[in-house]
């Protein structure tokens, strides 16, 4: 048992090996913040134009506008024949307006689909959250469907989600 020698191995860090652990842990954080960008993007980036996501935005955003003396000018130069057809557009509006202005609003109980028709099978427009309220333009005594407004849209909402 003499002639057996326990050596110990020594245990050195070399300038190299060190080098390599720094070179692989900043390469590893480049790539965990690549990702996290990637997967991640920022709150404050506004919607793309043309998605509709139902949710309200949060930027304000305001319009203001100037009346031009062109349109009123214009307006006062009508023809008789626009003026009657303006008439009978007023009339429908109107008629359209008393169903809107009746100022029903319902909350929808679940993430809900305004659809453009009142059909299980019509295309979604967009997806409003539970909590909404939507105001109520008709209730067709023969559809399960309400025709509904929100913000700017207008389409259907089943009745089983209004409360």
């Amino acid at each position: 048992m003499s002639n057996e020698k326990n050596y110990k191995p020594t245990e050195k860090l070399t300038v190299a090996g060190i080098a390599a652990v720094i070179v692989v842990g900043v390469f590893v954080v480049c790539v965990i913040l690549i990702l996290a960008k990637s997967l991640f993007p920022s709150n404050n980036d506004s919607t793309p134009e043309g998605v509709y996501t139902g949710t309200k935005s949060s930027q304000a955003q305001v319009v203001t506008s100037k009346p031009d003396k062109k349109d009123e000018s214009s307006a006062a130069d009508a023809d008789t024949s626009t003026a009657a057809e303006s008439t009978a557009d007023s009339q429908a509006e109107e008629s359209s307006s008393a169903a809107e202005s009746t100022g029903e609003t319902a909350t929808l109980t679940q993430t809900a689909y305004l659809r453009a028709s009142n059909d299980q099978d019509s295309d979604p427009i967009l997806s409003i959250n539970g909590g909404e309220t939507v105001t109520i333009i008709e209730r067709p005594s023969d559809s399960e469907y309400v025709h509904v407004s929100y913000y700017d849209y207008e389409g259907w909402i089943w009745n089983g989600y209004l409360q």
